[in-house]
């Protein structure tokens, strides 16, 4: 993956998960931003992090600094998924509002 994303310069690397898989992504996406273009081989800036129902895993301050390319989603009820489909809807709604802004 990262030798295809040093060849592909227009191309972007999101980091998606749900619930205790959002938070890693959340701290993967804050870990590998701290490394150098030289260490990934890529530009570090197009790494971005997208949770859904993510529990909270660092602090304000921490969130607060990495809110720029890190995402949660979260729903004040609970809904239940019937299909693959109604997933992949969701994340491409969330991925254009996030393209948007």
């Amino acid at each position: 993956m990262f030798i295809f994303l040093s060849l592909k310069q227009d191309y972007k690397l999101r980091l998606v998960g749900h619930s205790l898989g959002g938070a890693s992504a959340a701290l993967l996406a804050i870990m590998l931003r701290k490394k150098s273009k030289e260490e990934l081989g890529f530009s570090p800036d197009i790494i971005s992090a997208v949770g859904f129902g993510t529990p909270p895993c660092i602090s304000k301050e921490a969130a607060e600094s990495c809110a720029s390319y890190v995402s949660t989603v979260g729903f004040r009820i609970r809904f239940l998924l019937s299909s693959f489909v109604e997933l992949f809807v969701i994340f491409n709604w969330v991925v254009s509002l996030l393209d948007a802004g």
